[in-house]
C-alpha cells in the first residue's frame, strides 16, 4: 500500500543518520580546534570533566550508569564531555516532561484501588499482595478482579485473537505501538480501521516514530492516516528532529491495543511481519502476549490516555470511555491482575523494581525470557542469590541476534550468572523477543519491558502483574516447552582468548551508554 513511499522512507533513514553524524562531528572538530589553538582549553576541560564527574556522582542515578559515564569522560575527557552534555540526562526534554506531566490533570481522579481486592490478593498471600500495594502507590494503577486473561505463546496466535476483537469494535479501537510497518498485518489491521471508521467507530492511533523510521513507512503517516477518514486520527510520538539529538533517548516502547474497553492486549508484539512469522529475518521469531477483557482494561485506557492527552488538543477523559455494564457483562474470576506503565519522568524505576520485588520472593523456580540482557549489578546479584539459595532460575535469550554487538554484550553477562547457578538458555530456532517473567508458577509479568537498561531506565514501558492466574500455568508451560527448544549455556561455550576477553571488559564497562 505504500510502496510509492519507499524511496522517501529509506532516504529519511539516511538523512537522519548523516545528520546525527554531522553533529558530532561538527562538535568534535570545534572541541579539537579549540584544544588544539589555546593552551588553557586542556586545563579548562579537565577542569569540566572532575565538575561533570562530581555532577554524576552526586546524581541519584543508577550506579551502573554513572560508572559508564565517569570512565568515558576520565578515558576520554575531550569527546565524553560533549556526549554527556548532549545525550547523558535519561530523563525526557522539558517540554516532553511539562506536557506529560500536565496530561495527568486532564484525568485528575486516577482509578482508585478497590479495598476489598487488595485485601483478598494479602490475604492470599502478602508478600505477593505488598508488590501490589507497591505498584498501585507508585503508579496509580490497582489491582483488578473480574478479568479474564489469555497467554499468546506466538505471535500469530495473538494476531488471529487482535483481528476478531478489532472486528467486533463498536464505538473505539485505540492503538499505541513501538514499531508499524507495512505488510501483511499492518494491511489486514488498517483494512479493518478503514471499514470500522466508516462505521462511525472512533480511531486514535501512537506510533513511536524512532521504532518506525526503518520500516515500510512514509515519513509523514501519521498526516496520511488522518486524511483517510475524519475518525481516525495518529499521533506521532516524539518525532525525529535530526539538529535535536538530545530529544531522541526516550521512547515510547509500548504496545497497546484497546477495543471498546472490553478487550485489552500487550506483550512485546509489534505491527510488523517478522512477528507473527510471515517473514523470517533471525530465524523463527518467538514472541508473546496477553489479552485482557474485564474490568483490568480500565487502567490500558487511562495509560493511552494519557500519552494521547499530552501532545494532541483533542483530549481523552478516561470515564467516557469505560465499557458500559449491561445484560451482556459477565464477571470473571481468573485471579489478580494489575496493568501497569513505567515512564522515564522520574527515578522510580517501577519495572525493574517489580521483577527484582519477584525475584527476591521466589522460593522455587524463576523462568525468564528476554531479547537482551543487559543488567545492573542490583538484578544480577538479585538473580546470583536467588539461585544460590536453591532457586531453579532459568533465562532464555536469542540463539541468533538481531543485532550482533547488543548480543556480543548479552553473552558477556552470562559468565557471572552461571558461576552463580543460573541456567541460561540460548533459543536455537531462532530470534526471542519475549519479555516475560514467572515466579514460582503463582506470578508473573508479561509486557514490553526487557532486561536492558533502555527498558529499565529511558523508555516508556508497560506491563501486566499477574498473580493466581490461569496466564501464569500457561506460561509456565510455554518456558518449559522452549527449554526443551533451547541450548542450554556452559562455560565451555564462552571461551574467548585475550583479545575476546578485552573486548568484552570494554563493552561491559560501557554498557549503560549503548
Amino acid at each position: 500500500m505504500f510502496r510509492k513511499f519507499r524511496g522517501s522512507k529509506y532516504n529519511r533513514l539516511i538523512f537522519t543518520g548523516l545528520m546525527i553524524l554531522f553533529q558530532l562531528a561538527v562538535l568534535f572538530v570545534w572541541f579539537f580546534r579549540l584544544y588544539s589553538h589555546y593552551r588553557y582549553i586542556p586545563v579548562m576541560i579537565s577542569v569540566l570533566a572532575v565538575i561533570f564527574i562530581l555532577y554524576i556522582i552526586s546524581k541519584d542515578d543508577n550506579p551502573s550508569m554513572k560508572l559508564g559515564w565517569v570512565m568515558l569522560i576520565l578515558t576520554f575527557p575531550f569527546a565524553g564531555v560533549p556526549m554527556y552534555l548532549f545525550y547523558g540526562d535519561q530523563k525526557p526534554s522539558r517540554a516532553m516532561y511539562n506536557r506529560l506531566l500536565s496530561s495527568q490533570l486532564v484525568n485528575p481522579q486516577r482509578i482508585k484501588q478497590t479495598p476489598e481486592t487488595m485485601e483478598a490478593f494479602s490475604g492470599l498471600n502478602s508478600r505477593a499482595g505488598s508488590t501490589g500495594k507497591y505498584i498501585y502507590k507508585n503508579s496509580g494503577f490497582p489491582v483488578y478482579r473480574n478479568t479474564q486473561v489469555k497467554y499468546y505463546p506466538l505471535g500469530e496466535n495473538m494476531y488471529a485473537d487482535m483481528l476478531t476483537a478489532l472486528r467486533s469494535a463498536k464505538r473505539y479501537i485505540f492503538l499505541e505501538y513501538f514499531i508499524l510497518e507495512d505488510g501483511k498485518m499492518w494491511n489486514s489491521i488498517l483494512n479493518i480501521l478503514k471499514e470500522k471508521a466508516s462505521q462511525g467507530v472512533e480511531i486514535k492511533i501512537i506510533y513511536d516514530d524512532f521504532g518506525s523510521i526503518a520500516k515500510q513507512l512514509p515519513r509523514h503517516f501519521d498526516k496520511h492516516m488522518e486524511a483517510l477518514h475524519p475518525n481516525i486520527k495518529c499521533l506521532r510520538f516524539n518525532p525525529i528532529r535530526p539538529l535535536a539529538i538530545m530529544s531522541m533517548n526516550n521512547r515510547d516502547h509500548r504496545k497497546l491495543m484497546i477495543i471498546d474497553g472490553e478487550f485489552g492486549f500487550t506483550g512485546g508484539i509489534n505491527i510488523a511481519d517478522e512477528y507473527i512469522n510471515s517473514i523470517s529475518l533471525y530465524g523463527h521469531w518467538k514472541d508473546t502476549g496477553i489479552r485482557l477483557q474485564g474490568d483490568a482494561v480500565r487502567s490500558m485506557i487511562l495509560m493511552f490516555a494519557e500519552m494521547w492527552n499530552a501532545f494532541r488538543q483533542d483530549k481523552i477523559f478516561e470515564k467516557e470511555y469505560i465499557k458500559p455494564e449491561g445484560p451482556y457483562f459477565e464477571p470473571y474470576s481468573d485471579g489478580f491482575v494489575q496493568p501497569f506503565s513505567d515512564c522515564p519522568l522520574d527515578n522510580e524505576y517501577l519495572a525493574k523494581n517489580i521483577i527484582t520485588d519477584m525475584i527476591n520472593q521466589a522460593k522455587e523456580r524463576i523462568y525468564i525470557f528476554t531479547p537482551y540482557l543487559i543488567i545492573d549489578s542490583d538484578l544480577r546479584t538479585s538473580l546470583s542469590i536467588a539461585a544460590k539459595r536453591g532457586v531453579d532460575v532459568r533465562i532464555v535469550t536469542p540463539g541468533i541476534p538481531d543485532k550482533k554487538l547488543v548480543f556480543r554484550l548479552t553473552r558477556a553477562n552470562y559468565r557471572p550468572l552461571i558461576d552463580a547457578g543460573v541456567k541460561i538458555y540460548e533459543y536455537t530456532p531462532g530470534f526471542i523477543h519475549a519479555k516475560s517473567i514467572s515466579v514460582d508458577g503463582n506470578s508473573a509479568v508479561v509486557g514490553t519491558v526487557n532486561l536492558d537498561y533502555r527498558s529499565m531506565y529511558f523508555h516508556f514501558e508497560c506491563g501486566v502483574y499477574l498473580y493466581d492466574s490461569k496466564c501464569v500455568r500457561a506460561l509456565e508451560d510455554d518456558c518449559r516447552d522452549t527449554f526443551k527448544k533451547s541450548h542450554q549455556i556452559v562455560h565451555s561455550d564462552l571461551k574467548r582468548g585475550i583479545l575476546g576477553k578485552t573486548v568484552d571488559s570494554i563493552l561491559r564497562a560501557f554498557e549503560t551508554l549503548l
